[in-house]
């Protein structure tokens, strides 16, 4: 049998004795056997504690005025280890076997056992005694030191008998512990840890006396289930032969099923390592291929979790079937994938490609479950190793990193590990960390560049951007910032400081006196986070600025289905308030012409990629959106222009408004209005 101690055992808390009994061993069985390995552990407690006694009266010797308490000491400490070594050997006395002895010589053998451990702790006691009062620190903490190495010995040695070796553990924890406290020297820190140890100690014998007690059930078990198949092998040899097939197949079930992912029947990460181990062959290499389902979250949240568990063991099969021969599959978590396949030293990487690629084209047919026809598909990552156990685990993360890098790229696509994607991982984490800190350590700060009018050349409006200084990192581009801010969480902070400092000095600087407005950024999660526009308005009045005077500026992201009614709501509020709304990078995001109708919007910014092209294409993206623009009665803003020509032939395309560096670049405060007084605190990035 494989399993002795079920759940219940291990969970309740019933004494060993009574677990054994349940699981099928007799407790009159096992407490003989457990005093028969008590009386064989003896030896080793009597020749410690003569040792360590001897020890202990030399030191104490040399270090008092008399001799006389030690030699007294160490002479009762070498007659009582005599005695105990007699009665554990002695014909007719210790030797007899617990086992075969009848119940009043077995209780008789087991209080000798007592007995002798008993009095071994109180002459230790004495010594405790004596060595505080000997006034010798060195004396004193031997003592003490031995006492905790006696009783840690105690654990193990003594795990057979569960109480006496509890009293014995106590007995030389808690004289120590007490005497320590009511010794004048201030001991009592040492007498503190010394229950503390107690505790422990306890606790460990007690789990020593639990695995010594289930092992010998466990035997117990084996030995009969052996004895009964030996006592029937001549008259029921085919029944042996049907139990050992049905122990057999027992043992490989469960070896399965550590082994494999239930829902999948791939192996899962002990199983893959395992079978990495029964590969490895010296100069053998291999490629490991990470694989993550694309969005498979949004088939759990909208179709169900069963529907996803159909979804994956399909996903499964396929990949199964594509794989080569002598190459392996796990299901490494979640909707998460990994095979290892040998490779060829000079074309593993290549060969990892291709294969990566025929698995993530094995699931591209749509998977159909409950009349329902689901489209899926993977993101790959592949790494080259050794083919060993340590090589391939850290192949596994390399190419981890290479499919979240297969994800950023825009998901469906194989991408091969390279150092850059590690070193990109860690800068992230370290900035991501930094990030978290730099409003409340004023490492942010905003900045203002103007949006002219495209015949006037005058400022209609100034966007604020935010910059980041860290005194460690340097400056950061939002480029890089800003990304990380939305995944991890922090935008929504990031956001508020930024519309809480533009505000302040805007009004400072008195830009709304001129006739300009200024423009904030918001991020979708900013947009829905509750209270955003009542967050807005407030700080608006609080520094004195009209609503009409602020423009937020949004990406297509409003257009989105998920959040589509909740944005709708908030950018009417903002309308309703006198706010204008400008969607920031038009073109480059979400189909979003034919909900553009929809949405209360005053602007669209073309997104300064085209702008910088020039190219007739963009050209063509650009007169588009200006020709959408003005049958919606909307303006246009063209982002990033840098020069003349640039800005002629917006003004020609009938573009709105312009921004970029040939107007200005930004600024804390813009050239063109008066200086504010200084902010305490900023300094200019």
């Amino acid at each position: 049998m494989t399993a002795v101690l079920g759940p219940s055992e291990r969970e309740a808390n019933v004494p060993p004795r009574v677990q054994a009994s349940a699981a099928g061993s007799p407790p009159d069985k096992i407490d003989r056997w457990l005093l028969q390995t008590a009386y064989r552990n003896n030896f080793a407690n009597i020749g410690v504690n003569l040792v360590a006694g001897v020890a202990m009266a030399v030191l104490l010797a040399k270090a008092s005025a008399s001799v006389w308490p030690a030699t007294l000491w160490g002479g009762a400490m070498v007659l009582l280890s005599a005695a105990r070594f007699a009665f554990s050997c002695g014909p007719g006395v210790g030797c007899d076997d617990p086992l075969l002895a009848s119940a009043e010589r077995f209780r008789t053998l087991r209080r000798r056992y007592a007995t002798g451990l008993m009095l071994g702790a109180l002459l230790w006691t004495g010594m405790t005694t004596l060595a505080l009062a000997s006034g010798d620190d060195r004396v004193r903490y031997t003592a003490l030191i031995v006492l905790s190495a006696l009783a840690a010995g105690a654990t193990g040695i003594l795990a057979a008998q569960l109480w006496i070796g509890r009293v014995y553990i106590a007995l030389m924890l808690v004289q120590g512990a007490a005497q320590l406290a009511l010794d004048g020297n201030g001991d009592s820190v040492l007498a503190a840890l010394a229950v503390v140890f107690l505790v422990v100690m306890l606790f460990v014998h007690r789990n020593n006396h639990t695995i010594l007690v289930q092992s010998l059930d466990l035997r117990f078990r084996n030995d009969d289930l052996v004895t009964n198949l030996k006592a029937k092998q001549s008259a029921l040899r085919e029944l042996n032969a049907t139990l050992e097939g049905r122990v057999a197949l027992r043992t490989a079930d469960l070896k399965f099923a550590a082994e494999h992912d239930c829902l999948t029947q791939l192996f899962n990460r002990a199983g893959i390592v395992e079978w990495v181990d029964g590969q490895t062959r010296p100069g053998r290499v291999c490629t490991t291929i990470f694989l993550d389902l694309d969005r498979f979250k949004q088939i759990n949240d909208g179709l169900g979790h069963a529907v996803g568990d159909c979804v994956l063991t399909e996903v499964a099969s396929r990949l199964a079937a594509a794989l080569p021969e002598g190459a392996a599959l796990c299901r490494w978590g979640g909707d998460e994938f990994v095979a290892i396949a040998p490779a060829e030293a000079g074309e593993a990487i290549a060969e990892g490609a291709a294969l990566a690629d025929r698995l993530r084209a094995a699931i591209s047919e749509k998977i159909c479950v409950n009349g329902r026809e689901i489209h899926v598909s993977l993101s790959a990552g592949v790494a080259v190793s050794a083919f060993e156990a340590a090589a391939v685990s850290a192949a596994i993360r390399f190419a981890d990193l290479a499919a979240s890098e297969a994800k950023g790229r825009g998901r469906g696509a194989t991408v091969v590990f390279s150092e850059a994607f590690a070193a990109r991982q860690e800068r992230q984490a370290i900035l991501v960390q930094a990030l978290k800190g730099a409003v409340s350590n004023g490492e942010l700060s905003v900045v203002f560049q103007p949006i002219v009018d495209a015949v006037r050349r005058e400022p209609e409006c100034y966007e604020v951007l935010l910059r980041w200084n860290n005194p460690v990192l340097g400056r950061i581009s939002p480029e890089e910032f800003i990304p990380m801010a939305e995944e991890a969480g922090l935008i929504v902070e990031l956001g508020a400081f930024a519309m809480e400092a533009a505000l302040r000095r805007f009004a400072q600087w008195g830009g709304q006196g001129a006739g300009c407005r200024i423009a904030l950024n918001a991020s979708i999660r900013q947009l829905i986070a509750p209270g955003y526009v009542e967050t807005l308005r407030a700080a608006a009045a609080r520094h004195g600025i009209p609503p009409s005077a602020i423009v937020v500026e949004v990406t297509e992201t409003i257009f989105a289905d998920t959040y589509l009614d909740l944005t709708h709501r908030v950018l009417r509020q903002l309308q309703d308030l006198g706010i204008d709304i400008h969607i920031d990078d038009f073109g480059t995001g979400f189909s979003s012409l034919s909900r553009l109708h929809e949405m209360p919007v005053q602007a669209i910014k073309i997104d300064q990629s085209f702008v910088r092209r020039m190219d007739p294409q963009a050209v063509a993206i650009i007169e588009g959106s200006v020709s959408i623009a003005e049958k919606f009665g909307i303006a246009t803003v063209a982002e990033g222009v840098e020069t003349e020509a640039q800005a002629d032939l917006l003004r020609a395309m009938r573009v709105t408004y312009l921004q970029g560096y040939l107007f200005g670049r930004p600024e804390i405060v813009p050239g063109k209005l008066a200086a504010p007084p200084s902010e305490p605190g900023r300094s200019a990035p």
